[in-house]
């Protein structure tokens, strides 16, 4: 309960999410943060955003099951990141054990809309990763706004402050090979 649930609602106690916002959960696996979101704020318009198939439709089951608002798409988030209907058009990308930070801002930041907010939830050596990091959010438009330690964790809070170049984000062998 406290490592997946709890921890998936830690923006809540943290974060003001605006009432009626769109929402992606990039690489929610078994629905983390992404499917709590969704049963916890109903007003949110909820994307699951899964690259693997099986997973993806598992969330799909869940959210049909338990009559949620919310959507998967089986799809990796750098083509996402490319698709002018998804591109810079979410108030609110969270990720959650998915990538270190300087990789992860590659993928959720050209997803966010200007003055959106990126939510990366990392570990204890997150503050490390925000170091390792600082140069890659400031070049794809993103400003670390907050730091929130808790239970070993770090929630960092990046907010968009400009737009995104069209060259991010690159392919993924790219990303991983030659991280910003």
């Amino acid at each position: 309960m406290i490592k997946h649930f709890a921890d998936s609602m830690a923006p809540l106690s943290f974060i003001d999410i605006t009432e009626n916002s769109s929402f992606a959960d990039i690489g929610s696996g078994a629905g983390f943060p992404g499917m709590v979101f969704a049963v916890l704020r109903k007003d949110l318009k909820i994307i699951l955003v899964e690259s693997i198939g099986k997973k993806a439709d598992f969330l799909k089951y869940i959210i049909k099951e338990l009559n949620l608002r919310a959507k998967t798409l089986n799809v990796r988030s750098e083509e996402m990141g490319k698709e002018k209907n998804y591109r810079e058009s979410f108030d609110y990308v969270a990720a959650r054990a998915v990538a270190p930070l300087n990789i992860l801002s590659e993928l959720c930041l050209p997803l966010v809309k200007k003055d959106g907010t990126f939510i990366a939830y990392k570990g204890s050596e997150g503050r490390n990763e925000i170091y390792e990091a600082e140069k890659a959010v400031e070049f794809l438009g993103g400003e670390v706004k907050n730091i929130f330690d808790y239970d070993k964790r770090t929630l960092i809070e990046i907010k968009k402050i400009s737009q995104t170049s069209a060259k991010y984000p690159r392919n993924i062998g790219k990303i991983k090979n030659n991280p910003l």
